[in-house]
């Protein structure tokens, strides 16, 4: 496990950007946590600024954002409403 994390960071640095500029497909990005300086998982809050769904946006043609905010890294098991109203949500705006 390691190698793993630094090998992870390598290939994002020199390949992430080219890579999402390839995507052609609509993208619905489900955002509910960072990493805070200490390196720490938090929840984010709908109006924070993210590093992460700023470089999808910039890069992906067809992105849709949703934070699912107040809820921890599994916002899926922690607030499946919210999730399932977002991919409902994204998916009728692809049938329009």
């Amino acid at each position: 496990m390691g190698r793993v994390m630094p090998d992870v960071f390598r290939w994002d640095a020199l390949n992430l950007r080219s890579v999402l500029s390839t995507i052609s497909q609509p993208v619905l990005a489900l955002q509910s946590t960072r990493v805070d300086e200490a390196a720490v998982r938090v929840p984010i809050a709908a109006e924070e600024g993210n590093p992460w769904l700023e470089l999808l946006r910039e890069h992906v043609r067809q992105v849709s954002v949703e934070i699912i905010a107040g809820t921890g890294h599994f916002s899926m098991i922690e607030r499946p409403t919210a999730v399932n109203e977002a991919v409902e949500k994204f998916i009728s705006s692809l049938l329009v």
